[in-house]
């Protein structure tokens, strides 16, 4: 599997832990796909593309958040739409480095925290408090966690609209299990889409062989 991509452009051998933008632990934890998967993803930002990655439910897609959390130069944003996967996404980012500066807002988790580096929020209580969460600095990029349920750009007014149309300069990243929306509108690769390419997928074979 190749190496993770570091933020200079050069690739990050997996066994050089010393690497200063690549904690140790997302090697030790990360299966080749997963390394695989935050690579590409990278590759794909540098281009400047808007990717989407796709894995089945279950091939532990939280773990490419958290390690993407970490390893992204600048404020992040990470948006899910329950509770329980804001918890979870918490959990596996400080599972890489529990001194990371994670914040959380979410009204059902009572949590309003806003100044830190990364920042995981629930789509319905972040989409009009986008200003407030960007006091500390704009975010760079804005992660999806289960893209699939994004509206497409047509539909100006949808929470996830707001969330994007607040951060003009930031590019979106999604991972989720499907390439289509709940209305069967494919989401990334269209002009009505918020994501521009697929920068990695892998089958429920390959996972099984890993």
């Amino acid at each position: 599997a190749p190496g993770v991509m570091a933020r200079n452009g050069h690739q990050a051998p997996e066994a050089r832990s010393e690497a200063v933008d690549v904690p140790s632990a997302i090697f030790k934890i990360l299966r080749p796909y997963q390394k695989e998967a935050v690579a590409a993803t990278m590759q794909a930002l540098d281009a400047g593309h808007h990717p989407q990655i796709t894995h089945p439910t279950g091939s532990g897609k939280s773990l490419i958040l958290g390690a993407l959390g970490l390893l992204l130069p600048g404020r992040v944003l990470l948006v899910s739409h329950r509770r329980e996967l804001l918890r979870q996404n918490l959990a596996k980012m400080q599972q890489f480095d529990a001194q990371a500066s994670i914040g959380v807002y979410s009204a059902g988790l009572s949590a309003r925290e806003t100044d830190e580096q990364v920042i995981i929020g629930g789509v319905q209580s972040i989409y009009q408090r986008m200003q407030e969460l960007q006091r500390a600095g704009p975010f760079r990029y804005i992660m999806i966690d289960e893209n699939h349920l994004c509206p497409p750009p047509s539909k100006l007014t949808s929470m996830y609209a707001q969330v994007f149309a607040a951060c003009p300069g930031a590019q979106r990243i999604g991972l989720t299990a499907t390439d289509y929306r709940l209305d069967g509108g494919a989401i990334w690769g269209t002009e009505d889409a918020w994501f521009t390419m697929r920068a990695h997928t892998v089958s429920m074979h390959a996972l099984v062989e890993q």
